[in-house]
């Protein structure tokens, strides 16, 4: 009886020592722009920037002196690709149903980015 005893504190024991499993948090993307389909394409999203940095702008066609159109990308949001320049320094994007251009330098793509069109700029 008493080996059995002792068998039965050493699991005790072992088993409290064993490590816990902790949950862990996925990370959420917010979208710019929500659609009835799911997004399955690439989706732009800003790089992190010091808290006060500007979001980028997203401009009527692939100039830094491009007119800004109402939206910006927020951190956090993603907005969907579907196009890109022939340089690869813009990216063709809908943020908040407008379609406009982020440049490459400001904004990350997830995504497969080789089913992406070169998109003749306006």
């Amino acid at each position: 009886m008493r080996p059995l005893f002792i068998l039965a504190a050493l699991a005790l024991v072992l088993s409290a020592c064993a490590p816990s499993r902790t949950p862990t948090i996925a990370p959420t993307l917010r979208v710019a722009h929500r659609t009835s389909t799911p997004q399955t394409g690439p989706v732009a999203i800003p790089y992190q920037n010091p808290p006060d940095a500007p979001s980028p702008l997203v401009l009527s066609h692939p100039s830094l002196d491009a007119q800004p159109i109402a939206s910006q990308l927020e951190m956090g949001e993603a907005a969907p690709v579907g196009g890109r320049d022939a340089s690869g320094e813009w990216w063709q994007a809908e943020v908040h149903g407008e379609l406009g251009w982020l440049p490459a330098s400001q904004v990350g793509v997830m995504g497969d980015m080789s089913a992406i069109p070169i998109v003749p700029s306006p």
